[in-house]
């Protein structure tokens, strides 16, 4: 029972980091390419988005957990093949 506990708390641990991980590189890649089209004069102006109210932040924050657990998933998935390969 002990080990399984464990072993379950490593997977969410695991998941958690390895989402995080994915999570950052996205938004690093993300802020990249903003800041190459910035170098390239746009003839549309941007303009500053306006802030989210509360059901826009519940949406988000609901949005996120959701990625956050299909990602969780879909690693899930993975990790015995990559037990196997060792």
């Amino acid at each position: 029972m002990l080990i399984r506990t464990h072993m379950h708390d490593l997977k969410d641990v695991t998941c958690d980091v390895h989402y995080e991980n994915y999570r950052a590189q996205c938004i690093q890649q993300m802020t990249s390419k903003l800041t190459q089209d910035n170098r390239i004069e746009s003839p549309i102006p941007i303009l500053p988005l306006p802030t989210p109210d509360a059901e826009t932040e519940k949406l988000i924050k609901m949005k996120d957990e959701e990625v956050r657990l299909w990602f969780c998933l879909w690693l899930l998935k993975r990790l015995p093949l990559f037990y196997e390969q060792q």
